[in-house]
């Protein structure tokens, strides 16, 4: 007997396999029934549509290779979770509670099913290459793809890569990508690819993925997230608990990820000046002097003090270098008419008179 559809809610229409196999378009003839019964049932659309996004979330879950047992244990856990049994009418406030425990439930279902796709999975064996403060470090990965992490940044992959999945990092920090292309297929768009043709790095809020180019991407704390594209194709993405936000980069674009608006912007920018870095340079173009200090934080774990609030007003235009704290502090003193004081990893910006 087919279930009543009617008194579906998100988590119903989630944990329902015909619905699954209408998101993942995977049943033609599953597709064409959905694709009916919402039509004629506009009154259920704002709850498919949640659970539609909730799907396809769980779906971009690369689950880690487990054994069958261990996949329905896994499977038979969370529909214990998100299931409640059918209990006798309830007060307002009791339907409230329910409605509580099946939003935590759900939440607690993405978050065991996404965790495998944004860090690598429990008990696989992981390479970790990390640098310290104003240090810079070139990583050659298995596939021949080149990164240079910027200071005070990690780089985690998988100590085993194959041909039936894909190449994947995890970046905290900044780091420039030269990745090498395997495909065999010409033009084949960056969602479709499968297997190792895809690469993907995982940066915070965002997932970079590419098949073979040349880009930049920062993950620094407080939702930093930015990349820039050199060559090529990149695919950024972004998802939430209810939305997915995709945009394809052309070379001379940054995309970055802005959390108090939860959303993806693009823009136009001069690609080189974002990637300098990486050959001993720092390209301002009317920097503001807030993410000068920024920068000397999360690059060089430096504490920038700034005696006069007039500084913070300031901006910096030029081609510094970048090699040494010591050497960017003199630089940027003498661009800007002040002067700089290093006492440990405390910098004070003080005006010359």
């Amino acid at each position: 007997m087919a279930p009543d559809y009617t008194t579906f809610q998100t988590e119903d229409f989630v944990l329902d396999e015909s619905f699954q196999a209408f998101v993942a378009g995977s049943d033609a003839a599953a597709v064409q029934f959905w694709q009916r019964w919402l039509a004629e049932h506009p009154a259920q659309q704002p709850a498919a549509e949640q659970a539609q996004q909730l799907v396809l979330m769980l779906g971009q879950a690369r689950q880690p290779v487990t054994s069958a047992q261990r996949k329905a244990q896994d499977l038979q856990r969370l529909r214990r979770a998100i299931r409640q049994p059918q209990p006798a009418p309830m007060l307002r406030t009791q339907g409230l509670r329910r409605k509580r425990l099946v939003a935590g439930a759900l939440l607690f279902l993405l978050v065991l099913g996404a965790g495998f796709w944004l860090w690598p999975a429990a008990g696989l064996q992981r390479v970790q290459y990390a640098t310290l403060g104003g240090e810079q470090r070139a990583v050659q990965l298995p596939d021949g793809s080149v990164v240079v992490l910027n200071g005070n940044s990690r780089l985690t992959t998988a100590a085993n890569w194959d041909a039936q999945s894909p190449r994947e990092v995890w970046l905290e920090g900044e780091a420039f990508f030269r990745v090498s292309h395997l495909t065999r297929v010409p033009n084949l768009p960056v969602a479709q690819a499968t297997g190792n043709a895809k690469f993907v790095v995982h940066a915070g809020e965002l997932n970079v993925s590419v098949l073979g180019t040349t880009f930049n991407v920062i993950n620094r704390p407080d939702g930093f997230n930015k990349v820039t594209l050199n060559s090529g194709k990149v695919l950024v993405e972004h998802t939430s608990l209810l939305s997915h936000d995709a945009l394809l980069m052309a070379p001379g674009e940054l995309v970055e990820f802005t959390p108090v608006r939860h959303t993806l912007a693009k823009h136009a920018v001069a690609p080189e000046a974002f990637s300098a870095w990486a050959s001993g340079t720092l390209v301002f173009d009317h920097t503001p002097m807030p993410e000068i200090i920024r920068l000397f934080r999360d690059t060089y774990g430096l504490e920038v003090v700034v005696a006069d609030p007039a500084l913070l007003r300031q901006t910096v235009t030029g081609t510094l270098p970048n090699k040494s704290a010591d050497v960017l502090l003199k630089a940027l003193s003498k661009s800007m008419g002040i002067r700089t004081e290093r006492h440990g990893n405390q910098v004070h910006l003080l005006p010359l008179n």
